[in-house]
């Protein structure tokens, strides 16, 4: 029974894929064929091979990334540090 059931699952996932992959050729070939100008027709094959795209900034590193982090978490503790424990209250409607 299980058998059976996994071949069904397995045979309908390829038809959905085979029908998705269709799907998509189909929409972008429309859409290339109805496309009369050249710029145009230039920038959906760009999109299609990911270009266009800002390329990674190289402004900042991981460590400055990481480190902005670091004080603001370090800058709450010192700021929160002499507070009273608080606890959330069970009845906290977004908590049930």
């Amino acid at each position: 029974m299980a058998v059976a059931r996994a071949a069904v699952v397995k045979a309908e996932r390829r038809q959905y894929r085979q029908l998705r992959h269709r799907k998509v050729s189909e929409f972008w070939r429309n859409k290339l064929e109805a496309e009369l100008d050249p710029q145009r027709i230039w920038w959906t094959v760009d999109v299609l091979r990911g270009r266009g795209r800002p390329p990674a900034s190289s402004a900042i590193d991981v460590g400055v990334f990481n480190q902005f982090f670091a004080d603001q978490v370090a800058r709450v503790r010192s700021s929160t540090s002499g507070c009273a424990f608080s606890r959330l209250q069970s009845d906290t409607p977004w908590l049930k």
